[in-house]
């Protein structure tokens, strides 16, 4: 039973551990996300502008006749648009990608928070434990009295452990 205690308390610590890193982990995973977001506001107002800007340079589009006889009007808007394509395929791809990293580092943070309330259900479910092996360890030393060989008895004096007598309650060794 002292075995059991003491296996409960080790288990305890370093459930303790884990749960100190596991908190730090999440700091950490918090701050990146907080991170993920600014940089995800900032590639969405991007990829607004983009749009806005190919949307404008479309509507701008010469006419038939336009393009027929003002060849050069023409050639320099099909420059503006393959630009604004160009920057819009890139804001989109841009946004793409940091959704996918907001997306990956908030799957990280459910996860750790699954792995938190894990480890504290057990460090609960542990502790509980320790408390009624604990217990039963006190009630099992008053009802039988005596000496326990545990660390208790190992750290007493050379003369305390001479005296006492394991293999007898209290009430049979006086007799």
């Amino acid at each position: 039973l002292p075995q059991f205690l003491q296996n409960a308390e080790g288990t305890l610590s370093k459930l303790e551990a884990d749960l100190g890193s596991l908190s730090e982990y999440m700091r950490q995973l918090k701050d990146e996300l907080q991170t993920a977001e600014g940089e995800k506001r900032t590639v969405n107002e991007e990829f607004d502008r983009a749009q806005m800007t190919l949307q404008g340079v479309a509507r701008s589009k010469p006419a038939l006749f336009s393009r027929l006889f003002h060849r050069k009007t023409y050639r320099e808007w099909a420059t503006r648009y393959a630009g604004a394509t160009q920057r819009f395929h890139g804001a989109t791809k841009n946004q793409q990608a940091t959704t996918e990293r907001q997306e990956e580092k908030e799957r990280a943070a459910n996860s750790v928070r699954q792995e938190i309330l894990a480890a504290k259900s057990k460090f609960a479910r542990v502790k509980d434990e320790a408390l009624g092996l604990k217990a039963e360890l006190e009630e099992l030393q008053l009802s039988v009295g005596g000496t326990f060989i545990n660390r208790r008895y190992f750290e007493g004096s050379h003369r305390e452990r001479q005296l006492a007598s394991p293999w007898l309650n209290a009430a049979s060794s006086r007799a």
